[in-house]
């Protein structure tokens, strides 16, 4: 557990807070060797869901979320969490789960 990241789109990369316990942290990608311009692709990444997000009105109904192409966002995370695993040295794991589409609300696993 202690050399894995998970891909989320709720935060960007996360690392499990020790490798006994399953609570993920956001942390500066840079110190495990992430590069400025991968690191910049994530937060573009994190940030286009989360505007989805705050940009449904109070009160949303589960149609309002029909909009969002989670199919191309999750194409998108699998290329991201590819590079990421390139980016790292073998003795990395790197997790990414998909948003799925629930009663057309996104659900995500982690």
């Amino acid at each position: 557990m202690a050399k894995s990241v998970w891909l989320s789109v709720h935060s960007g990369l996360l690392r499990s807070r020790s490798p006994h316990y399953g609570f993920l942290d956001p942390f500066d990608p840079a110190t495990i060797g992430i590069e400025d311009d991968l690191i910049l692709h994530i937060a573009h990444w994190v940030r286009r869901y989360m505007s989805f997000g705050e940009g449904l009105p109070h009160g949303h109904a589960p149609e309002d979320c029909l909009e969002f192409p989670v199919e191309s966002h999750n194409a998108e995370g699998e290329i991201i969490a590819g590079e990421v695993a390139r980016a790292l040295d073998n003795d990395w794991v790197v997790k990414f789960h998909f948003l799925q589409r629930k009663n057309h609300y996104h659900v995500s696993r982690l």
